[in-house]
């Protein structure tokens, strides 16, 4: 939410304080209503598969999926606050919906596609960030472009001393704790 405020105003939006509470409290209610919608819809759909894993995984999938292009396509809020939503949701009412040892399934199911999803987005990112770097070009969208300021040397380094500040911090806290 915070990166598509941030956008707008980088791209002309309006950005008085009135519009940027508005804009956040409308994304907020707006995503986590459509998470639970998605996830009451789901959890009854569910009731009624009885020992069918495959059934299970494309339920919890494709409600996922469904969730965060209603929200993020259509309603115009956050697909991922939705979908955190969602997975809250099947957290802490869907365990009863998955019988058998389907439960297990789709918790296996479910850590191996967070683990290539996120193996895949820095992949990408990486060689978008690397290509557009060797190339000399600048990234713009509608217009707007920047050069990218975190490839600056300076950056990394100050970059370096706030995790290593953080890092110390947060063991004097443990030890002292």
């Amino acid at each position: 939410m915070v990166f598509q405020l941030f956008f707008k105003m980088v791209m002309g939006h309006n950005s008085d304080w009135g519009s940027i509470i508005k804009f956040l409290v409308q994304n907020s209610f707006g995503a986590v209503g459509i998470g639970l919608a998605f996830g009451i819809a789901s959890v009854f759909w569910l009731k009624f598969i009885f020992n069918d894993t495959v059934a299970q995984i494309t339920v919890t999938l494709s409600a996922s999926y469904f969730a965060y292009y209603t929200a993020q396509e259509w309603a115009g809020v956050s697909g991922i606050l939705t979908v955190m939503i969602l997975g809250m949701f099947f957290a802490a009412f869907a365990r009863t919906a998955f019988k058998g040892d389907s439960h297990q399934s789709l918790h296996h199911f479910w850590e191996m596609a967070a683990y290539i999803a996120n193996t895949l987005v820095f992949m990408l990112s990486g060689v978008i960030i690397a290509e557009s770097v060797l190339s000399g070009q600048t990234i713009s969208y509608k217009g707007v472009s920047s050069q990218f300021i975190i490839l600056r040397p300076d950056f990394f380094f100050i970059l370096f001393l706030e995790d290593v500040k953080g890092g110390f911090l947060l063991e004097f806290v443990m030890i002292n704790g």
